[in-house]
């Protein structure tokens, strides 16, 4: 989607835990992602894990809108966070119902010697279709 600010990749939920998603947006000129989530306990270390993964490897800021409190049987554990192209964590809201701001990088001085983008092999891409 493209917006004054750039491109946004838009994930779903459980989108953030496949590398090929968040890749396919990048390659299609998303400069940032933004997942909407719905991430329960007690799966919270996978939603940092996956979603810093995602900003790290695709080199692109990710913010995730988490989900707080309980419905039936689900406890959803809220921190929603914003993370930059290096993977660090900019804000955190943790398991509070807030609302911040934070300024994003959009187009950060990023470590040549992790160039996942420039370094990929897509000679091998077409094995993921089969």
């Amino acid at each position: 989607m493209d917006t004054p600010l750039g491109s946004i990749g838009m994930i779903i939920c459980f989108d953030v835990e496949f590398p090929e998603i968040a890749r396919t947006l990048k390659l299609m000129k998303a400069g940032f992602m933004v997942t909407v989530n719905i991430n329960m306990h007690p799966y919270e270390l996978h939603h940092h894990l996956f979603s810093r993964c995602r900003a790290m490897e695709n080199e692109i800021p990710v913010m995730i809108c988490n989900r707080l409190g309980t419905e039936g049987e689900f406890d959803f554990c809220g921190d929603s966070m914003v993370i930059d192209a290096t993977e660090e964590i900019l804000l955190s809201l943790k398991d509070k119902e807030q609302v911040k701001t934070v300024s994003l990088p959009i187009k950060q001085e990023l470590d040549p010697m992790r160039s996942y983008t420039a370094n990929r092999r897509a000679d091998m891409y077409d094995i993921l279709t089969k």
